[in-house]
């Protein structure tokens, strides 16, 4: 089983509220990580889970997307593309998860945090440190 996923400075990018949103992230993946701790997954826990994660996505995503209208980032396309392979990737963890019934869910519960992990390990280091910037200058704390 791989690590869990622990916030250090380098993730941030030095603004408040997006840190704050991005360590809610992180507890959310590690709650996935937290169920193959388990020796049975109960398929109810498993199902809020990755609806927790996706749900939490579409809301980080929205802030963030809601800030690249107001600011009129050139990135934005590119930068929402991959929230969309984000978005995407969720619902279809959560179609599979619904259609598991009676077969070992922990090799899916591996693939969903590791996924969830390195996309948002890229994603924070990569493609939000573009951004920063430009919410800086913005006044965004």
């Amino acid at each position: 089983m791989a690590d869990q996923f622990t916030w250090t400075l380098q993730y941030s990018v030095h603004l408040e509220e997006i840190d704050e949103q991005h360590k809610r992230f992180f507890q959310l993946i590690n709650a996935v990580y937290d169920l193959l701790l388990k020796k049975v997954i109960e398929p109810e826990a498993l199902l809020i889970v990755i609806t927790h994660l996706g749900d939490y996505a579409y809301y980080h995503f929205a802030t963030e997307e809601g800030y690249f209208k107001i600011f009129q980032y050139k990135n934005t396309d590119a930068h929402t593309q991959e929230h969309d392979v984000f978005r995407a990737k969720a619902r279809e963890f959560l179609e599979r998860a619904r259609r598991l019934k009676g077969t070992d869910p922990h090799p899916l519960v591996l693939e969903i945090a590791d996924f969830a992990k390195e996309w948002m390990e890229h994603h924070i280091l990569v493609e939000d440190k573009k951004y920063m910037p430009l919410f800086k200058a913005r006044g965004v704390r």
